[in-house]
């Protein structure tokens, strides 16, 4: 469906607070609008959540994960600062989902209405570059909203199923320039960001989703592989491109062995068996206070200290965080969360619903982006559940219009 506006359509708050989220999301410093949104269109669509979250194949193993969560208050350095966290960044954007998830008539606009985001955020950084400022520097005076090259490349990767499952579901050539255009921005953006990590994830997720997209219109299977592992090389090609643009000429050896990462990681791994079970408190500021409580830089190694500053903000990588904040309880139900939610769109996947492809994209996208970082806060939480709701959203409304056809059909018969 092109993006058009009829107003008949947009009588309905719900959808039109909906549009203002999902406009808001990818941007910094947007708290305020995507909060203010969110909760907004709670209050609209509140009478409907519980039936929206039992609804789904999954719901058991995030209620698992919440009430771990909760339990896991008990143990944390931090417990009332753990404790707002918590409902920013793992409850409400989940309720919001459960909100968009009855979005079956306006999913396909409202994704659109993210991909004109994403256009923007791109222009953003091209604007950027153009004009001599340096897009690893977040923050700066008169582009507060810029989110940042590690927030940025994590948003452009998440669009990236998005783009291809309205490209997928177009039926004419006016109703792809959109979702043609961001796969086409997308890995520019990507490459202005200099994030290494999101090549890894653009090659993976595209990898699957060119799978899909050509496994039924070609005859001969080994072209298809030589399709995918070109483009695999290709995003390998850019990673070891954008690697020398930020650490110089360097052999792959010397690039592993001076990546900050593996001290910070051996730091917070050592701080894991502190509170294995239930770990320090959740949230990445309750992380950092707990760096605080131990000495803040006097904690750290001699042979760490140049990795100080990193180590300080956070372990940079999700699960190491997930362990240090939660411990076992909370990294294993949140790894059965995903594992629920994976499994619910493969079976969809294999009865031919294209658009759960794109949710398995998107889900892989989330975890294999966090893996040498953590963004999944409020902002990126809010996005991926919003993203999540309009797929399923989707799926729903054409399984409902499938029947109702089938219905018509054993009528008129």
């Amino acid at each position: 469906m092109p993006l058009s506006f009829p107003a008949a359509r947009w009588r309905q708050p719900q959808t039109l607070v909906a549009f203002l989220l999902l406009f808001g999301l990818p941007w910094y410093h947007f708290l305020g609008w995507q909060r203010s949104t969110a909760f907004v269109l709670l209050a609209l669509g509140f009478s409907g959540v519980g039936a929206a979250i039992r609804r789904q194949s999954w719901s058991w193993a995030l209620y698992l994960w919440w009430s771990l969560l909760f339990l896991g208050l008990a143990a944390s350095v931090r417990p009332g600062e753990s404790l707002q966290i918590i409902l920013w960044n793992v409850v409400l954007p989940v309720l919001v989902f459960a909100v968009l998830v009855s979005q079956r008539q306006h999913f396909d606009v409202l994704l659109q209405v993210f991909l004109v985001a994403i256009l923007l955020l791109v222009s953003t950084l091209s604007r950027m570059v153009w004009l001599g400022i340096d897009p690893q520097v977040g923050g700066l005076p008169g582009w507060r909203y810029y989110p940042g090259p590690g927030l940025s490349s994590t948003f452009l990767v998440l669009a990236l199923p998005v783009a291809w499952a309205l490209y997928r579901r177009a039926k004419s050539y006016g109703q792809r320039v959109l979702p043609v255009a961001v796969l086409l921005a997308i890995p520019w953006g990507v490459y202005l960001t200099l994030n290494r990590m999101a090549w890894v994830v653009l090659a993976l997720s595209g990898a699957l989703l060119l799978f899909v997209t050509m496994r039924a219109s070609l005859r001969r299977p080994h072209r298809l592989a030589l399709l995918v592992v070109l483009m695999v090389f290709a995003c390998a090609g850019l990673a070891w491109k954008t690697t020398q643009v930020r650490m110089g000429a360097m052999s792959l050896g010397q690039v592993y062995t001076q990546d900050a990462r593996h001290g910070v990681w051996r730091y917070w791994c050592e701080r894991i068996p502190s509170s294995p079970w239930w770990g320090h408190g959740y949230g990445i500021r309750v992380e950092q206070a707990y760096y605080r409580d131990l000495g803040g830089p006097a904690s750290v190694p001699p042979a760490l200290r140049p990795e100080e500053g990193a180590i300080r903000a956070h372990a940079h990588n999700l699960l190491i965080d997930q362990m240090v904040q939660t411990g076992v309880t909370g990294t294993l139900s949140w790894l059965i969360l995903m594992i629920g939610l994976l499994w619910h769109f493969l079976r969809l996947a294999r009865a031919g619903e294209d658009l759960a492809w794109a949710a398995i994209a998107l889900i892989l996208a989330l975890i294999i982006k966090n893996m040498s970082d953590d963004f999944v806060e409020f902002s990126v939480s809010l996005t991926f559940w919003s993203l999540l709701a309009l797929l399923q959203a989707g799926i729903d409304g054409g399984r409902m219009d499938a029947k109702k056809l089938a219905s018509s059909a054993a009528k008129a018969g």
